[in-house]
């Protein structure tokens, strides 16, 4: 899966790619430029490698990790909304809050964030079984254990199903590095334009805007960024903006989208650390870049 920012920078370098394909007469006529122009191609190649195609097949692996993914989050939403329930009924607002997700919210989770929320809910309720209020509600040790498992099996299937549709596996150290690489074109390619300033400004212009950042079609406000603690990913942290709450994936990062623009109060809770909380402003049509430090407790 890729992050938001990922998806971004391919959107736009993909927007490039077709401007330079159709703008090849104007690119000759300035050397340096024409060899930028074939080292992007070649490495804008290298990163449509570590994406799985979108046309990938839908039967098999992928079939099958999609329907055990609707399973989970199915039979999560029922212990989800009736532990919201007993949440209201014994004056519990935060755990109704922290509950408060349907199955549709739930699947639309990125795949590498699926186990780590399914993982937090385990950790939420299993206390309340004991919980002589709860236990009339019906939810037992071994329904929850059950989806567990199913969600381990699912997040097996991840790597699966992605060498199945695009043939390799898809590691984003790999895909950042190739973003690296781009991006290092792009520096040259903002120097160099000024050649045609003069001489062909309809290709700078068209440069400028196939380059620019905002030119993504991607609209949403809300946040995205790790989670990080003495230089480790911290998994399975909850980032609260809001109303809304994400979980951290594996690597520790997160994304919260679809977020009405303003000044929020985040709250960052993770076993083992503190509660940390951080004001910010979420500016109209932009996901900003927020990445998070945690401190263990002295």
């Amino acid at each position: 899966m890729l992050t938001l920012d990922q998806s971004r920078e391919y959107t736009r370098f993909k927007k490039l790619d077709i401007f330079f394909d159709n703008n090849g007469s104007a690119i000759s006529t300035y050397p340096p430029f024409q060899t930028e122009v074939a080292a992007f191609h070649d490495n804008f190649e290298q990163l449509e490698a570590l994406i799985p195609q979108k046309d990938g097949t839908g039967t098999g692996i992928t079939t099958g990790k999609t329907t055990l993914k609707h399973s989970v989050a199915d039979r999560l939403a029922v212990i989800c909304t009736t532990t919201k329930a007993y949440a209201l009924k014994f004056n519990n607002p935060p755990l109704a809050a922290e509950v408060n997700f349907r199955a549709n919210e739930m699947f639309r989770l990125k795949d590498a964030d699926f186990l780590p929320f399914v993982l937090h809910m385990q950790e939420l309720i299993t206390p309340l079984l004991t919980d002589e209020n709860y236990i009339p509600y019906g939810v037992t040790a071994e329904a929850i254990t059950a989806i567990v498992t199913d969600a381990q099996n699912f997040n097996s299937l991840i790597g699966a199903a992605d060498v199945e549709a695009s043939g390799s596996t898809v590691a984003n150290k790999d895909i950042d590095a190739a973003i690296k690489l781009i991006l290092g074109n792009i520096v040259q390619f903002d120097l160099l334009i000024e050649f045609f300033t003069g001489s062909n400004p309809g290709f700078a212009a068209g440069y400028h805007i196939n380059s620019a950042l905002d030119n993504t079609g991607i609209r949403h406000s809300g946040i995205e960024g790790v989670v990080m603690a003495n230089g480790e990913p911290v998994a399975g942290a909850v980032i609260k903006l809001g109303g809304k709450s994400v979980v951290t994936d594996l690597y520790g990062h997160y994304s919260l989208v679809r977020v009405t623009p303003g000044d929020y109060s985040i709250e960052v809770t993770a076993n083992g650390f503190p509660s940390k909380t951080i004001i910010y402003h979420i500016s109209r049509g932009k996901v900003g870049a927020l990445n998070i430090e945690l401190h263990a407790a002295a």
